[in-house]
Order: structure tokens, then C-alpha cells, then sequence
């Protein structure tokens, strides 16, 4: 069985912001629901250099609204190795939103993104925020950079 693959890159904020911006250009939502088998979204953040990188405790605020899993976060310094910046490096984080009949429904009926979104997440899509927040608790990256890469912070 030989499968045929075609990708092409579009920008949005998320994956399921890319099946209203399909609409938004003309294509009719009853030719874009079973045109798609998946989509992916990924981002970039900056990794902490692991050298000079620096320890620190949030705050209770914000391990209640991040939920946060850890007791220690780090945050740049800046060293001879990362040239100063306290970052050396990077890496991707994704979400992957595959296109189940749920999904091809919804966007039959021209639901929001949102709609879409929450659908995907009740069928195990991981957001590109909770991927990025995996690396601020693995100590990773920072917060900071996390929530700007995501627009979490917006």
C-alpha cells in the first residue's frame, strides 16, 4: 500500500486555528473536512544553558494559575559558554491535531476554532502550551519564554 503525502505550510497562532484560516481564503468547509488527516503547529523556544542557568521558587500565584508541578524553576544567567545570554540553543515543541470524524464534523457545520480546539483536546491533542510548560518544569526553559513563544502571556 503506497500512501501519498502533501504539505504545505500556512501560519497561524495553532493547529486549529489553520481550518478557519482555510475557510477564511475560500475553500469551502465541505472540501476541507476530509482533505485533512492532521495538522501540526510548532514553535521554537530558547534553551537555558545548562551551565550557568539559576534555580529559583515561584511564587504561590503562580504555581496556582500555571499549575505547575514543580518546586523549582530556573531562569537565565549568562556565562563564558552561552556568550552571556543565559540561552544556548533551542527547541521544537508541537501539537498535532488529528482530523477524526468529531473533528470533520465540526468543521462541516463551520464551527469556530475554539470549538475545534476543545474537541482535539478531549481526544488527547496537546496544546503548544502545555508542551512548552513540560519544559519549563523539566527545567528546560523559562517560564517566560514559554508563555511569550505560546501567546500565553498575551
Amino acid at each position: 500500500m503506497r500512501a501519498l503525502c502533501s504539505y504545505r505550510a500556512l501560519h497561524t497562532n495553532d493547529a486549529a486555528t489553520a481550518v478557519t484560516r482555510l475557510v477564511d481564503i475560500g475553500i469551502e468547509p465541505y472540501m476541507v473536512a476530509p482533505s485533512l488527516l492532521l495538522i501540526a503547529a510548532q514553535r521554537l523556544l530558547r534553551k537555558l544553558c545548562p551551565e550557568c542557568k539559576q534555580a529559583y521558587e515561584p511564587t504561590a500565584e503562580e504555581k496556582a494559575s500555571l499549575k505547575l508541578k514543580t518546586e523549582l524553576l530556573y531562569k537565565p544567567k549568562g556565562c563564558a559558554k552561552c556568550n552571556q545570554l543565559g540561552y544556548k540553543g533551542r527547541l521544537c515543541i508541537g501539537e498535532v491535531m488529528r482530523i477524526n470524524p468529531e473533528i470533520q464534523s465540526l468543521i462541516t457545520q463551520g464551527a469556530s476554532f475554539q470549538k475545534i480546539k476543545e474537541a482535539a483536546q478531549a481526544n488527547g491533542m496537546q496544546t503548544l502550551n502545555e508542551s512548552a510548560m513540560k519544559k519549563v518544569e523539566a527545567g528546560i526553559t523559562t517560564l517566560e519564554e514559554a508563555l511569550t513563544v505560546t501567546f500565553a502571556g498575551d
